[in-house]
């Protein structure tokens, strides 16, 4: 693949990365009760799930024909359309930044065993819609520009970059020795006190990512 390609590629992998829904469910199942066991199930379920929606985009590409390596202007509207909403809310959470109250779903999260937490992953990525967009949108980028096992490690690779966030912290649960545990107590805690924030920043890059993946998609369609 070109260079142009990857560095289309590792847009979407950020984007992925540093989406709010998949970075709070992190941050407070590293917090939980159980973190060790649920930050690997959790990891597990999210990199599989990636790499599902991954190959769905690989096998709509195939499906039609698709040689474009770009997206096409149709997705380009799309990401328009979700950077709009996306920089909205993050608009919303930046007034509301001084908001500290806690939020139920947070303790739930906290409390939940593996079982539970493997539920999580299907519903932070394929189930998404804008997370399940961008994994199409770069599995349809990798199927127009691969093919046969050529296809396997462009997606492996995109999806290990896409899920770092997961496997990186899971590693320091594991290995990271007391003040591991020290740290990753804290976090859920942070969180509380800075959702509205944390929620405005994200939210606000991810928007800007995406705008300039959608006006990039109709400039080259």
């Amino acid at each position: 693949m070109s260079d142009m390609k990857w560095v289309t590629l590792l847009g979407s992998a950020i984007a992925f990365a540093i989406s709010p829904v998949t970075l709070i469910e992190l941050i407070l199942v590293l917090g939980s009760k159980r973190r060790v066991v649920n930050s690997i199930v959790l990891t597990a379920g999210i990199i599989v799930s990636a790499f599902v929606g991954v190959m769905i985009g690989v096998g709509g590409a195939k499906a039609v024909g698709d040689t474009s390596s770009e997206p096409s202007r149709a997705a380009g509207v799309v990401f328009l359309a979700f950077a709009a909403l996306l920089m909205a809310f993050a608009a919303w959470n930046w007034k509301k930044r001084a908001d500290t109250s806690e939020r139920a779903v947070f303790t739930k999260i906290g409390d939940m065993g593996p079982k539970a937490v493997l539920l999580l992953a299907p519903g932070a990525t394929i189930l998404n819609p804008k997370n399940l967009i961008i994994l199409i949108s770069a599995g349809q980028s990798i199927g127009s520009a691969s093919s046969g096992a050529g296809i396997i490690v462009p997606a492996l690779l995109f999806v290990v970059l896409a899920t770092s966030p997961f496997w990186l912290a899971t590693a320091y649960a594991l290995w990271g020795g007391p003040s591991a545990e020290g740290h990753l107590d804290a976090l859920p805690v942070w969180l509380m006190a800075k959702n509205r924030l944390i929620m405005a920043i994200v939210l606000g890059v991810l928007g800007v990512l995406l705008l300039a993946k959608g006006l990039s998609a109709l400039i080259a369609g």
